[in-house]
C-alpha cells in the first residue's frame, strides 16, 4: 500500500528506512510495480525489482559495495545507475530517486511508466533475436534517478551486394 505525499512526484512506501540494514534489500510495491529498496555504502537506493536478463527479483540477490547481484545468473547492477556491470545482463534497470524524512522512505520517478515484467520479457526476446542490438525495441536511459523512455527506433537493414 502506498500513499501519495503532498509534494508532487514523491510516493511514500510502507517501510521504515531504519529497518533496511547495510548490504540488504527488500521488495516494496509501488503502484503495482515491484521496487528493490537496498542499502549499501550507507545510502538507500531504489530500482525496478526485476532483473533485465532473468526477470527474477533483484531484491532476492546479494547486495555489496554499491551493487546488487541477480541470484539466477550472477549479473551485477550498479545501485546508483541501474547499469549492468557483468554479463549476461546488458540492459539497465530503471532507478528511482530516494528521500528519507523522519525515517519514512519516499521514492520519486515515473513509476507508472516503468517497464513491467512483460515489457522486460519482450525486450529480452527482441534483444536475443538481434544479438543484443535490438534496433526496433523501445529503450530507456536512467539519469539522475529519473527514467526516460525513448521512442522505438527502426534501423534500415543492410543489403548485401551481389556479385556481377
Amino acid at each position: 500500500m502506498t500513499e501519495i505525499v503532498t509534494e508532487p512526484g514523491w510516493t511514500r512506501v510502507a517501510v521504515a528506512a531504519s529497518s533496511i540494514e547495510e548490504d540488504t534489500a527488500v521488495c516494496v510495491q509501488v503502484d503495482d510495480q515491484p521496487v528493490c529498496l537496498a542499502r549499501s555504502r550507507g545510502q538507500l537506493h531504489a530500482l525496478l525489482d526485476v532483473c533485465s536478463h532473468g526477470q527474477v527479483p533483484l531484491s532476492a540477490g546479494d547486495v555489496e559495495d554499491g551493487t546488487v547481484e541477480c541470484y539466477l545468473h550472477g549479473s551485477q547492477f550498479d545501485l546508483s545507475t541501474g547499469r549492468p556491470l557483468s554479463l549476461p545482463a546488458t540492459v539497465p534497470v530503471p532507478v528511482f530517486g530516494v528521500r528519507v524524512v523522519d525515517d519514512e522512505v519516499y521514492l520519486r520517478g515515473p513509476i507508472s511508466r516503468c517497464r513491467s515484467r512483460e515489457e522486460l520479457r519482450r525486450r529480452r526476446r527482441c534483444s536475443d533475436n538481434h544479438h543484443g542490438a535490438a534496433p526496433r525495441c523501445p529503450s530507456f536511459a536512467a539519469s539522475g534517478g529519473t527514467v526516460f523512455l525513448l521512442q522505438p527506433v527502426t534501423v534500415p537493414a543492410f543489403q548485401t551486394a551481389r556479385p556481377v
